[in-house]
């Protein structure tokens, strides 16, 4: 299995043999939760994140497992590696920017994988080099499939969560896709064979935007 099929898309989500369920984008589907942890100066320190791959995807990771003779748990681990190898070259698919300016993650760390209902999920920890200050400043990110072959969502507010001692001086504001017509006809109409070009999925993403307010002392 080819874990990247290609530039923007998530860890082989284009499976030689498999057969997708449906003849349109997106073929498959992340839930995601994302913990913003703030430090006690009102700065980002690092994101921690969770994803959680939907069941059809999930059940063709255990298939491949069988075919290959792996165990679950050895299939897990190198989905894991595997996954968040690939997604280091695109920034863990992460468009965070402060004050219009694009941020860059140091590698990902504390890496752990688990099964909850028959669906693989994952969390990671995406560390900064340095912390950003928030206080007047407006961050904002958006994580997603360029090519909108995978959708990608928290679906709501609660899923995005700000931590640590600095978070309460904080706001965070989901903003919901709004593509038009015809970008839902036209991702209607690719099947499964068919690759959109990048910039399909910037109309089907969320955007987060997170401001601070500067604490009195």
């Amino acid at each position: 299995m080819k874990r990247l099929a290609c530039v923007g898309l998530l860890a082989g989500l284009s499976l030689s043999g498999v057969a997708l369920p449906v003849a349109a984008h997106p073929h498959s589907w992340i839930d995601m939760v994302s913990r913003l942890q703030i430090d006690d100066q009102q700065r980002l320190t690092a994101l921690r994140l969770s994803w959680l791959f939907d069941e059809f995807y999930s059940a063709t990771v255990f298939d491949e497992a069988k075919e290959k003779g792996h165990s679950e748990q050895q299939e897990l681990k190198l989905f894991l590696q595997d996954t968040l190898t690939n997604l280091a070259t695109e920034n863990y698919l992460n468009r965070m920017t402060l004050d219009g300016k694009k941020v860059h993650f140091s590698p990902a760390k504390e890496g752990r994988v688990s099964v909850t209902d028959g669906q693989i999920r994952i969390d990671y920890t995406l560390p900064l080099p340095q912390p950003l200050p928030l206080a007047g400043h407006t961050l904002q990110f958006a994580i997603y499939d360029s090519t909108y072959y995978v959708e990608m969502l928290h679906h709501t507010e609660r899923a995005i969560e700000l931590t640590g001692p600095g978070a309460s001086h904080c706001q965070r504001r989901l903003q919901s896709p709004n593509p038009s017509a015809e970008q839902m006809s036209f991702a209607m109409s690719l099947d499964k064979t068919q690759q959109a070009d990048d910039g399909l999925g910037t109309a089907f993403a969320e955007h987060v935007f997170v401001t601070c307010q500067r604490s009195e002392k």
